[in-house]
């Protein structure tokens, strides 16, 4: 999320399909935008869309009082592979957290083993 993200109707409209259809959306914190109030507009619609988006976009990470994620992007990128690994079946990755300095062949190499 970033304050240009609602601006954009491209990424508005994907939020709003993964809100749609109840899949789970995990908001990357790149700078907050205002969600307050009807952010989208005032027209019946975008209200309607605004709610359901707020209601959806929770536990962003980091927490705003935290940065945004680049500011600390080593520990952030370790809580984002966890918050992952709790969303899949934890037997399908590692128990170590891959650092994302680490060269990606060897990051394959964790995952499949």
């Amino acid at each position: 999320l970033s304050p240009e993200y609602f601006e954009s109707e491209a990424c508005r409209n994907e939020c709003l399909e993964l809100a749609k259809q109840d899949i789970t959306i995990i908001p990357i914190n790149m700078g907050m935008p205002n969600m307050s109030g009807n952010f989208l507009g005032e027209t019946p619609a975008e209200i309607k869309t605004a709610n359901l988006l707020k209601l959806r976009i929770q536990n962003v990470l980091p927490p705003p009082d935290r940065g945004t994620f680049l500011d600390n992007w080593e520990t952030n990128s370790k809580d984002l592979v966890i918050r992952i690994k709790e969303l899949v079946s934890p037997e399908l990755l590692p128990d170590t957290v891959v650092s994302c300095t680490s060269d990606a062949r060897q990051a394959e190499e964790q995952l499949s083993a």
